[in-house]
Formats: C-alpha cells, structure tokens, sequence
C-alpha cells in the first residue's frame, strides 16, 4: 500500500498553515482571536482561520483577517487587477479581506500609484477607465 498526497492538496494544506500560523503570532490580530473565542464583534475561527462577518456594498460577506506579512501584497494585487482608485479598491479589498485599520486602508498607501494610474490620471482618461 502507497500513501502519496496530491501535491496541490499538500501546496493548498501547507498555505492554509502558514496562513493560520502568521495569524496566530500577529500582534495586531490579538484582541480579533479572544474575540472570535467569545464569540463578539462578528469574528470567527473557520477551519483553523480567522475570520470576521461583515456588510460590504450590501452584501454579507466573510472576510479572512489578514495579517500585517500579508497586507502589502493584497493591497498590491487588488491596486493591479483593476486600477479603480484608492475608495473602490478599498471596498474591493473588504469584500474579502478585514485587518484592523482596514478602513483608513493606510497600510495601502506606502505603495504609491502604479504607473498605468499615473498615465490615465496625466493623459486625462480618467473617466473611462474609474466610470
């Protein structure tokens, strides 16, 4: 008998730990943990994970918390993939994700305008790209 794991599944096992684990030892992620375990302020722990309910363009959603190692690659990612501004990204961003200062999103702002951004904003394209 040969016990192998799929390795997308052990790829998929190991992220969900590593994820768990920087959750774990974020300190601004401390006061969402004892939270979630009294089960106050919409966070909860699914699947090992951190998690918080909230209402986002009127839709309910359940955002993962994400911790501080993270948060400038999302904010990178959610900035490239659709080039909507600083407010539309942010509600983008809250769709799915939650971190304390989420809201001020000033954890965003270190990474500056992409240079597509700036080539709309100079050319005067704006409104076709943010409309």
């Amino acid at each position: 008998m040969t016990l192998s794991l799929d390795p997308v599944s052990r790829d998929v096992r190991d992220e969900h730990d590593v994820l768990r684990d920087e959750q774990r030892v974020d300190p601004t992620l401390e006061r969402a943990w004892v939270w979630a375990q009294k089960n106050k302020n919409n966070f909860f722990v699914k699947n090992e994970l951190l998690y918080r309910r909230d209402k986002v363009l009127q839709q309910n959603v359940q955002q993962i918390c994400l911790p501080v190692a993270r948060r400038n690659e999302v904010c990178r990612l959610a900035h490239d993939m659709c080039h909507l501004g600083y407010k539309r990204t942010k509600e983008k961003l809250r769709l799915n994700f939650f971190w304390p200062g989420v809201m001020d999103m000033s954890s965003c702002r270190p990474m500056g305008a992409s240079v597509t951004c700036l080539v709309i904003l100079v050319s005067g394209a704006r409104s076709r790209y943010w409309n």
